[in-house]
């Protein structure tokens, strides 16, 4: 009993914490129109592309003499790989829910809904404690919005849905056990048919229909591998994906100067260039400038430089020696 009470109000408590965040295009020929919200979104991948005078092979070796190193880099971004994962630890990277959230672009009923499937993995964990689970809002009327919620595992603890219990790319719509919880639409239970959810609110608008990982706290982090096959109806949500593509969009970037193989940043490392910041590049003519002071290296030996935007190194580095 207290496992039920626990599942229902965290799904009351998600179903508040669903805000429209970044509009995903809806798939393009459907018969069933909409978009899709992801939480988190998907961020950035920068990487750096170094540009001479450094060779971008690492083979470049400077006289001490010469007193600096001009370094430069060209910035190209790519959307990073969608996250979709429930870890709850004190840590501000971790995700302690993710959501993904199909709006209808048009009249849309429960009874309309032919297809809730998605395609997973889990790289941690597994489902418990509510989640993975579909979380379908539909409206009542006189500005009441409730929600049937349809839980992926085994029945009826829903605490396993890998192995021999996966229930990857199926469709959960018209399954013929109790895994559909109608405990917040009046007249519905917590273990219910599908049946009786239709004659519950068949008729009724749908406002959303939603994938929700939760439940992290339960036994341990959920960290799901795939969210590219999550389908409504035929409406399926495809993550952002290109190419990586030049920018003269340039963030802030600090300078990160290692002796390879150690990864420990130099400290004191300064520019010849006046400027405000000697720890950040400079921008020009879209790309990233900084030259360096040789006299504040270490002296002859390998050197690596990153652009650190936002507190990550941009992939690709400028590669030297000196001798």
């Amino acid at each position: 009993m207290f496992q039920r009470s626990l599942l229902i109000i965290l799904a009351l408590v998600a179903s508040l914490v669903l805000p429209n965040l970044i509009s995903h295009p809806s798939s393009a020929s459907t018969t069933t129109p909409g978009s899709w919200v992801l939480f988190p979104a998907q961020g950035t991948v920068n990487t750096t592309a170094v540009e001479p005078p450094i060779n971008a092979d690492g083979s470049s070796s400077w006289p001490s003499a010469r007193g600096e190193v001009p370094i430069k880099f060209a910035l190209f971004t790519s959307p990073a790989p969608a996250v979709f994962e429930s870890v709850i630890s004190s840590s501000p990277s971790d995700v302690p829910f993710s959501f993904l959230e199909f709006v209808p672009g048009g009249p849309l009923t429960f009874s309309q809904i032919s297809n809730l499937s998605a395609n997973y993995t889990f790289a941690a964990g597994d489902c418990g404690g509510g989640s993975l689970r579909w979380q379908v809002a539909v409206d009542l009327g006189g500005n009441i919005t409730r929600d049937i919620f349809i839980y992926y595992g085994d029945y009826p603890n829903f605490t396993t849905c890998t192995g021999f219990s996966s229930q990857s790319g199926q469709n959960m719509i018209g399954k013929l056990d109790l895994r559909y919880d109608t405990s917040q639409i009046p007249g519905g239970t917590f273990y219910d048919s599908y049946a009786h959810a239709l004659t519950l609110v068949g008729n009724d608008p749908v406002v959303a229909a939603t994938l929700v990982v939760d439940s992290g706290w339960f036994d341990g982090p959920q960290v799901l591998g795939d969210v590219s096959h999550v389908t409504v109806n035929d409406n399926t949500f495809v993550p952002l994906s290109t190419a990586p593509m030049a920018t003269c969009t340039l963030p802030p970037a600090s300078i990160k100067v290692t002796m390879p193989p150690s990864t420990t940043p130099l400290s004191g490392v300064t520019s010849v260039q006046s400027h405000d910041d000697p720890t950040v590049f400079r921008t020009v003519d879209c790309k990233y400038i900084y030259n360096l002071d040789i006299s504040s290296l270490k002296g002859a030996g390998k050197y690596r430089v990153q652009a650190v935007i936002g507190s990550v190194p941009a992939a690709g580095a400028a590669q030297f020696s000196l001798r």
